[in-house]
């Protein structure tokens, strides 16, 4: 949770407000209860990139208590979650009903906000550095992938395209000017120099 605290409480009543049409609970109300939630570093690197594009952030548990991080965007919806295991070329039953339950809930979760023009990821946060074909797989149909590797977050080669490259230049109905669409994005968590090809690392910053 270090570095996580000022995001929890002082932006809550603001989550609330986003979250409400998903009816999901913001996440500083799940670790009141759940105070362990974030324990995993993996877990906690996927808070900081979604707000560092200042989605709000929740948190969706099923009856199994399996629990997503949920975030919203003024265009985007992202559901995540951690996964442990995948280090094998052939994943376990476990690790692969976790990644179709994620499909899932993000399809339903979508489903709550009608007609509205969101587009849905999916992101999976690893424990620990997965199998090349478990960052293949879920990268090829569109969605995100990320672990821990070395105390730090590393992004998949197609996910650091997709959140680090800048969105194109859109122009107006009016014919006016164009007006790019910068992705935000806080440059002060990524390493100049990531210790693994095609990947983006995450500096841990501790913000009083």
């Amino acid at each position: 949770m270090e570095g996580l605290d000022w995001w929890v409480e002082l932006l809550d009543d603001r989550d609330e407000r986003r979250l409400a049409p998903l009816g999901v609970p913001t996440l500083r109300k799940v670790i009141a209860r759940r105070t362990s939630l974030l324990a995993d570093p993996s877990l906690a690197g996927l808070v900081r990139t979604l707000r560092s594009f200042d989605f709000a952030v929740g948190v969706h548990t099923e009856r199994s208590s399996a629990s997503y991080l949920v975030g919203l965007g003024e265009h985007g919806l992202v559901v995540g979650c951690l996964i442990r295991g995948g280090q094998s070329v052939q994943p376990t039953p476990t690790v692969l009903r976790t990644i179709a339950s994620v499909g899932w809930r993000a399809w339903s979760l979508k489903e709550h906000l009608s007609d509205a023009p969101v587009e849905v990821n999916q992101w999976f946060a690893f424990s620990r550095v997965p199998h090349p074909h478990l960052v293949r797989f879920p990268e090829e149909g569109d969605h995100s992938v990320s672990w821990l590797q070395g105390g730090q977050m590393e992004l998949g080669p197609r996910t650091r395209l997709r959140w680090l490259t800048p969105k194109p230049v859109r122009r107006s109905s009016a014919g006016a000017n164009p007006t790019p669409t910068v992705v935000k994005f806080d440059t002060t968590l990524i390493d100049e120099a990531p210790a693994v090809p095609e990947s983006v690392s995450f500096r841990r910053r501790r913000i009083d």
